[in-house]
């Protein structure tokens, strides 16, 4: 049985394996956790101050409940925020072009249950 991969992340994901790539690109909705940060201080470094902040995440926004046959891929601080969700997948394993950038992944990765 074949299940749907809904792509809930800004970017288009490729999974590198086998020497080609399957694709899964943005649906449109893009699951994100919320966030709320307060300035804190700066570190003084060489080239001058640099600011930092406390942040704090809440709530899950923009993810659908789990749907039979359908997987959905988000960030990986998605899926930590929600381990009890065995229907979400996100990028693991990057895969890097000779400058650096990411290109792909290798594998879809999956938060251990607790």
């Amino acid at each position: 049985m074949t299940e749907a991969i809904v792509n809930l992340t800004v970017h288009e994901v490729t999974v590198m394996s086998n020497g080609s790539g399957i694709s899964f690109p943005a649906s449109g909705t893009e699951a994100r956790i919320v966030e709320r940060t307060d300035s804190v201080a700066s570190v003084v470094t060489d080239g001058g101050p640099v600011p930092t902040e406390t942040v704090w995440h809440g709530e899950v926004s923009n993810l659908p409940p789990p749907k039979p046959g359908t997987t959905f891929l988000v960030s990986r601080l998605v899926a930590m925020a929600v381990p009890d969700r065995d229907d979400l997948v996100f990028p693991s394993r990057e895969v890097r072009d000779a400058s650096g950038r990411i290109i792909g992944c290798s594998a879809l990765g999956r938060i251990a249950s607790s």
